[in-house]
């Protein structure tokens, strides 16, 4: 029997009855409470509490707002809500938090405690540790029978596919008129109440919404992620009914999906390529998005001349780092688009309003726009656990991985130092870095590569000097001739030609400025500790230079 409890700042995520139990549910909720009104000030401080519609759902948010209210907090029950319309929500009350019921994509039997500060963002790491050690410290925080907190209900429904519908570049008479026909899956939650009362906001027909999974009963009729091996039957109502496109959403409402005319999955990689394509031709700004996500959000802001920042993984992540460069738009390549001047969160009801402004104001289909844009695939695979504790499974990742750290210089001063970071340049370093050096390597009976630094009795050093910015994908990863006429004499290669050679001013590393080695007054013969070269003086020069 799989047991599962997953604690991290932004929350508690588990198997209910198998981990995710009624006491954790108080322990962790508690001290969000406490938390709440610490921070606050508040005698009573606000807390909205919403979740999605999973089987256990009702049941843990009946544990959640009486533990709240045993904290001295007032909770505000928003029912059935997505993510984002809770994090709106904290924001329309003035709470001093929020609580969302949700297990987001992951499968029906999960369920979890997903926070938010005054905000209505997640919680930042600083925050989220004061919570969780409030939760481990044990310490009773129930108040007096008469500072109990109250309850009262609201629906943010409404509000949140007004404020959606009211910015300022939704034309709803435009949506209307092009008579839009379109399939929605909402996975059997709340998705399948709040993506067509948006899209009737917007101006399409209710007769033209085709609803498919949109009870919200919480048995889900299919993987909760938004993926094409999980959309099989959906692809192909969109194929058989002739819609113009189709709108998948996860449990919670964060994560947009489109599937286009013909029945053709368009990856979750465009959702916000296809948001900021259409922002960008409205308003300049930069744009803000997770690692994690593809190279085709780069390629489109070339074509208006924007800029992209990375953060690490992690929706807070992506919103500190659009705070920082102030974005205009964010994102994250599992269909999340996060607008700023509505809130700080991903909303799939963002996303739909901008794809389906897009379409209007360039009169073309969804497929016609997916030809236009880049096309890149990544890869991203799950690995089941079981009862492993996740943090001791990354830590030991992370410990077997650390010496593949590389740190590139490419600036146009000298480099002291091995390649591989650390201080010296002996040749007795014993350093196993196997990147392109500018002296022999030689393999040690162990089996690791030593000789990878300049000799420090020689005063040679290493110099890396960037050229230009790759013009393609293909050029980053087995870059093409070089531009310097010095290194033109032709691309050596490795065996099959796979790899070009170093010190032969080409670079194999996949980055996103190419970088040479500074010529050499005289040549001398160097390898590649990953592949056989032929011994060619002509096509390999040194960077090794007297000082």
């Amino acid at each position: 029997m799989q047991h599962a409890l997953m604690v991290s700042i932004s929350g508690v995520r588990g198997i209910f009855g198998r981990g995710l139990d009624p006491d954790v549910l108080v322990r962790y909720a508690s001290a969000f409470g406490s938390w709440c009104r610490d921070e606050s000030g508040e005698d009573r401080p606000l807390v909205v509490v919403g979740r999605d519609a999973r089987v256990t759902g009702a049941l843990c948010s009946r544990i959640v707002r009486g533990t709240l209210q045993s904290v001295g907090c007032t909770v505000v029950d928003a029912g059935l809500a997505t993510t984002p319309t809770v994090e709106m929500a904290v924001l329309r009350t003035g709470a001093a938090g929020g609580i969302v019921l949700s297990a987001s994509h992951n499968p029906a039997e999960w369920n979890a405690l997903k926070l938010l500060n005054r905000k209505g963002e997640f919680l930042s790491p600083d925050e989220g540790r004061e919570v969780m050690a409030r939760a481990d410290s044990g310490r009773s925080v129930t108040v007096e029978w008469d500072r109990v907190g109250d309850e009262r209900r609201e629906d943010f429904l409404g509000h949140h596919v007004d404020a959606v519908a009211e910015l300022d570049f939704v034309d709803t008479a435009g949506i209307a008129a092009r008579e839009l026909r379109i399939v929605v899956d909402g996975v059997n939650s709340v998705g399948g109440v709040a993506i067509p009362a948006l899209l009737e906001r917007l101006g399409v027909r209710p007769s033209h919404i085709v609803r498919v999974n949109c009870e919200p009963t919480g048995r889900f009729a299919h993987g909760a992620e938004p993926l094409p091996e999980n959309l099989a039957g959906t692809m192909d109502l969109v194929r058989e009914s002739g819609a113009d496109l189709g709108l998948v959403v996860d449990p919670d409402v964060d994560r947009l999906a489109l599937i286009a005319d013909g029945g053709i999955y368009v990856s979750e990689e465009l959702t916000q390529v296809i948001a900021a394509d259409f922002l960008w031709r409205i308003r300049p700004g930069p744009f803000a998005t997770n690692l994690s996500s593809s190279r085709a959000i780069d390629d489109v802001a070339r074509r208006h001349g924007q800029q992209v920042h990375r953060s690490a993984v992690g929706e807070i992540n992506v919103v500190r780092k659009m705070q920082a460069v102030g974005a205009v738009l964010g994102g994250e390549g599992n269909g999340g688009v996060i607008l700023p001047e509505l809130h700080y969160g991903r909303d799939a009801l963002v996303g739909t309003a901008m794809v389906l402004q897009h379409l209007v104001n360039l009169g073309s289909s969804l497929s016609e726009l997916r030809a236009a844009l880049p096309e890149y695939h990544i890869v991203k695979q799950k690995v089941e656990i079981g009862d492993r504790a996740p943090d001791a499974l990354l830590a030991r990742v992370a410990e077997r991985h650390a010496a593949e750290r590389r740190t590139v210089s490419r600036s146009t001063s000298t480099r002291a130092g091995c390649i591989c970071g650390g201080p010296t340049r002996s040749p007795s370093c014993g350093c196993t870095a196997r990147l392109p050096i500018p002296v022999k390597p030689r393999r040690s009976a162990a089996g690791s590569w030593t000789n990878c630094c300049a000799p420090a009795e020689s005063g040679r050093s290493l110099d890396y000097r960037s050229t230009h910015r790759a013009s393609s994908t293909s050029d980053r990863v087995f870059p093409g001739r070089s531009r310097s006429p010095r290194f033109s004499r032709g691309r050596p290669r490795g065996p099959g030609g796979s790899l070009p050679v170093p010190g032969s001013g080409f670079s194999p590393w996949p980055m996103a400025r190419r970088t040479r080695l500074r010529p050499a007054r005289y040549t001398r013969y160097a390898t590649h500790p990953m592949i056989r070269i032929q011994r060619s003086f002509r096509n390999m020069r040194s960077a090794v230079r007297p000082a």
